[in-house]
């Protein structure tokens, strides 16, 4: 980590912001006192693309969706169950 005056800043700001983009954190100090850092963006996503969310959804354990759904009824003994209230007239 580099400490660099304000006066610096203003005199070689692009100098110092190129530093920064190559992932250099530099202080800046104001009365040699540190006020700010300069330093590279984050290049981490804030998003993921449908597609790759499809793929991550879509490629989950086939097996464990299998036992999850096992202890499920399908709709047809849903149907026939005493309480079914679908159509409102049970």
């Amino acid at each position: 980590m580099t400490e660099v005056p304000s006066r610096e800043l203003r005199n070689n700001t692009r100098d110092l912001i190129m530093r920064a983009n190559k992932g250099e954190t530099i202080v800046i100090t104001v009365d040699g006192i540190p006020m700010a850092e300069l330093q590279p963006v984050s290049t981490k996503r804030r998003w993921v693309p449908k597609a790759e969310l499809e793929h991550i959804f879509f490629s989950i354990d086939r097996g464990l969706i299998d036992e999850l759904n096992e202890g499920l009824l399908t709709m047809a003994e849903l149907d026939q169950r005493s309480d079914a209230m679908w159509d409102g007239t049970k």
